[in-house]
């Protein structure tokens, strides 16, 4: 038994010190990469969600618009139009998705007219869409947008 004692000259010892100090400067490193990776992931979907969010607020407002226009009278002067496409734009579209109750997920989107102008015989509608994943609508995320009305007859 005092023949094995002897032999050993520690080299297990500092073995098992080397692969621990290896594995101590390696780990970190690729930690840190994956958890990068999960946020960068996080972002990206944030980024495409707020997009489509984004889209289909363009969509419902050009929508609306659509209906506003094929439920109303044929104009008789364009100013009167204006005024009257004006009063129906703010009533149907006023802020869509803002509710007293809205969670802290909430997913939706904000329309706000900003101007109807006229421009020759068309009408050009300004609006301004503002997504939201979170319920709180950063004026970052908004995009403004315009869509025009051909008037076909004025009198």
């Amino acid at each position: 038994m005092n023949s094995l004692r002897k032999n050993q000259s520690g080299y297990a010892l500092i073995t098992v010190l080397l692969i621990i100090a290896i594995i101590g400067v390696v780990t970190p490193p690729i930690i840190s990469n994956i958890i990068n990776s999960t946020q960068q992931f996080k972002r990206s979907e944030e980024n495409i969600q707020l997009e489509k969010l984004r889209e289909m607020g363009i969509n419902y407002m050009e929508n609306s618009l659509q209906h506003i226009v094929n439920n109303s009278e044929p104009p008789t002067g364009l100013e009167q139009y204006k005024t009257e496409l004006e009063s129906k734009l703010y009533q149907f579209v006023p802020e869509l998705g803002l509710r007293k109750e809205m969670k802290e997920d909430a997913h939706a989107f904000r329309l706000i007219v900003e101007s109807v102008e006229i421009e020759g015989n068309d009408l050009k509608i300004t609006y301004r869409v503002t997504p939201t994943l979170n319920g709180i609508f950063e004026e970052s995320n908004s995009s403004v947008e315009e869509k025009i009305i051909k008037i076909r007859k004025v009198s």
